[in-house]
């Protein structure tokens, strides 16, 4: 019977909520750990193994599930890459459905075209726009050759009345996301100042191989894709296996930078209006390349075909009266994120129509905390 209750905790971590503060913490951590359930002060000389054995003798926790717990970290790392290969999947067969429903179904292309104005009425059939450097999903082609972009957002868990809005993008992450070198007079500040600031890591974990140059920092590692330098893919490992320790230090540190880069921005009105006019025109530059947008609703994640009601075309507005309102790095979720964070305040016009939004602009990592990648993602 006894066997059988170890291998319920093992299985179901939950049932001792201290496994993970065991599994990743640091030796201040678990010290900590120690000192509120005993109530007795620990010496500060000893190894994070020696508090990380009494911790688990003093939560009965086993080495199995540490080990189990790490293992489920891992499986959960690998289903969600898995997850975003099959969404990249299940998006191409939405779009080539959709875009056959288009040409062979007149309810579906009745709904786009009583969205539009009259120029609709002469369009003869739709086509895929292929290729990854275009900014659009499918073309519209009329009866003169004239071709209209279509944007198409495919939702769930959203009421078509969230949808009667000029922000298109409302319900989606972003509306476009640059990379970061190319508002480079924010970009290489920043840069310039994480990079200085890699040797904390250096000094926590002995065994990382070289920083890189800042040239080759910025090209390697910040740039689109996955960490490629062997200091970056080494740090990476790190965070995977010590993530609360490398949390720790990347959390100080980035908080520093950000900070150091509002108070520049704040203290430069010409800065702020350079980083101003690059959000209006990445902004304006990707509202230009899609003439029409579809927001359509599916009822479930792998939904394959809408119904023509849950379709909801637009003219794409137009955007004036552009201006930041505030910059922050205050974390707005209890995971400490010192992102660069932009308000943003903008008219959205269409025909006749004018509406007031606010937006938000931050500058992330899509890589991994302070791994790779470091991206726009303006909204």
């Amino acid at each position: 019977m006894e066997e059988l209750f170890i291998k319920l905790l093992i299985t179901v971590n939950i049932i001792n909520p201290n496994i993970e503060k065991i599994a990743n913490g640091t030796k201040e951590q678990l010290k900590k750990l120690l000192e509120d359930k005993t109530g007795e002060k620990l010496s500060k000389s000893k190894k994070k193994d020696y508090y990380k054995e009494k911790a688990m003798a003093e939560f009965k926790v086993t080495s199995d599930q540490i080990d189990n717990y790490k293992k489920q970290q891992q499986n959960n790392k690998k289903k969600n890459k898995n997850n975003k290969k099959n969404n990249g999947k299940i998006e191409n067969m939405r779009l080539v459905r959709l875009c056959d429903l288009l040409n062979t179904n007149p309810e579906y292309k009745k709904k786009i075209i009583s969205s539009l104005p009259s120029f609709a009425n002469k369009i003869k059939r739709f086509e895929m726009s292929g290729g990854m450097g275009n900014k659009h999903d499918l073309i519209a082609i009329t009866e003169d050759g004239i071709k209209y972009t279509l944007e198409v957002k495919g939702l769930t868990n959203v009421s078509i009345k969230k949808l009667n809005s000029l922000k298109t993008w409302d319900q989606t992450p972003q509306l476009v996301a640059p990379q970061g070198k190319d508002c480079p007079e924010v970009f290489l500040p920043l840069a310039e100042l994480y990079h200085n600031s890699l040797t904390k890591f250096k000094e926590k974990f002995d065994d990382l191989p070289g920083i890189p140059t800042i040239e080759d920092y910025i090209k390697s590692d910040l740039s689109i894709g996955s960490a490629r330098t062997d200091f970056a893919k080494a740090l990476k490992k790190k965070y995977e296996n010590n993530k609360t320790e490398y949390l720790e230090i990347f959390e100080n540190i980035y908080q520093a930078v950000t900070s150091n880069i509002i108070n520049r921005l704040n203290n430069n009105p010409e800065l702020k209006n350079q980083l101003n006019d690059f959000i209006q025109n990445q902004m304006i530059t990707a509202l230009k390349s899609k003439d029409l947008w579809l927001n359509i609703i599916y009822s479930k994640c792998d939904e394959i075909t809408p119904t023509a009601d849950n379709i909801v075309c637009y003219i794409t507005p137009e955007i004036k009266n552009f201006k930041i309102v505030s910059i922050t790095n205050t974390p707005s979720t209890k995971q400490k994120c010192f992102d660069l964070k932009i308000k943003t305040n903008y008219d959205l016009t269409q025909d006749n129509t004018t509406e007031n939004y606010f937006g938000e602009t931050r500058l992330r990592w899509s890589n991994g905390k302070g791994i790779a990648n470091l991206m726009w993602k303006i909204g």
